[in-house]
């Protein structure tokens, strides 16, 4: 009888069986011991799980999803904060509309909905560095700081990783993203541009010494002993490396950088330049216009700096003029 009442019991929903969740593993949280095993097509799939995962949390920033304008998102108050955690204390981040980076302090996250990613390849920098090379679209993605409306567009990307030990997740250390402005939002007064870093006169130093060292060794023909395994270079149209091969690049005559920004921590170096181009690629010259680069070096064991990845940009210097704008969704 008491068998019989319990099935009834279980049947019509009495008792509740609570059972322990099991932990999680996110890709951010998965810690390099695991990701060190696996395979090309692995390391792809993990990439694809990480740059999701990290864009849901950038995609609480903002109005709601659908909407455009408006302000950051009011129902949760460390929306912002959370998208901060993303990015190592010595990250650099660059930006197809401004002319100079960005670190952790002074960036300010966009109003993001979805973000449809493809192309993902990711490379090994080191056991606790990745690079990640992928296209992202991101419809009524919105800089409100600045009332703009991005492109929309599949634009590329390349995010360099690093595991934290203390934190116990992965960091983005340097990111290059190349979308751009597309149209002002109506009726949403700009507020002050992102404000620019300072950086320790040290590194700007040790990053203008390396660029040398970068120009000297593709004029001498050997890029290839200043190329670090996993090495990866995207360009804003969409072009870029991110396996071994024939050599590429060319420059045409020497180069003098400006604007200087560097962040150094350890092992990895980031800066970022402004540089007119005089790059060949496949024997086409460039458009020559002065751009941006941001460029991730790493020091080998031989203390050797190499290059692991590179973003090569072109910046608008404006808005196309008589562009309409685009009327807000939401106030």
């Amino acid at each position: 009888m008491r068998n019989v009442i319990m099935s009834l019991v279980a049947l019509f929903g009495l008792v509740t069986i609570v059972r322990p969740a099991l932990a999680e593993t996110t890709a951010l949280s998965t810690p390099p011991a695991l990701v060190a095993p696996m395979s090309p097509d692995q390391l792809n799939a993990f990439g694809l799980r990480m740059a999701n995962e990290a864009y849901a949390i950038m995609g609480q920033v903002g109005s709601p999803k659908g909407q455009i304008g408006g302000s950051p998102n009011q129902f949760n108050k460390n929306a912002v904060k959370n998208a901060k955690t993303l990015f190592d204390d010595a990250a650099l981040i660059q930006n197809a509309r401004l002319n100079y980076g960005l670190t952790k302090t002074t960036f300010r996250p966009t109003d993001i909905d979805d973000t449809i990613i493809s192309d993902m390849v990711v490379n090994r920098g080191a056991d606790d560095v990745l690079v990640l090379a992928f296209n992202a679209r991101q419809p009524n993605r919105a800089d409100l700081g600045n009332a703009t409306l991005m492109s929309g567009e599949i634009k590329p990307r390349l995010v360099v990783v690093r595991w934290n030990s203390q934190k116990k997740r992965w960091l983005v250390i340097s990111s290059a993203d190349f979308d751009t402005p597309k149209q002002a939002v109506c009726a949403v007064k700009p507020t002050h541009p992102e404000k620019r870093a300072h950086f320790k006169a040290a590194d700007v130093a040790l990053a203008k010494t390396i660029f040398e060292q970068l120009q000297d060794a593709s004029f001498a023909g050997t890029e290839k002993s200043v190329q670090a395994p996993g090495f990866t270079y995207v360009l804003a149209d969409g072009q870029r490396k991110t396996q071994d091969g024939p050599v590429r690049n060319k420059l045409q005559h020497r180069q003098t950088p400006k604007n200087v920004e560097a962040i150094r921590s350890g092992n990895l170096l980031v800066f970022r330049i402004d540089v007119a181009s005089a790059l060949t690629v496949d024997g086409q010259p460039q458009h020559s216009a002065e751009k941006p680069r941001l460029i991730t070096m790493i020091q080998d064991e031989d203390g050797k700096w190499r290059m692991l990845a590179i973003g090569i940009f072109h910046v608008p210097a404006s808005l196309a003029a008589g562009t309409p704008c685009v009327q807000p969704t939401v106030k």
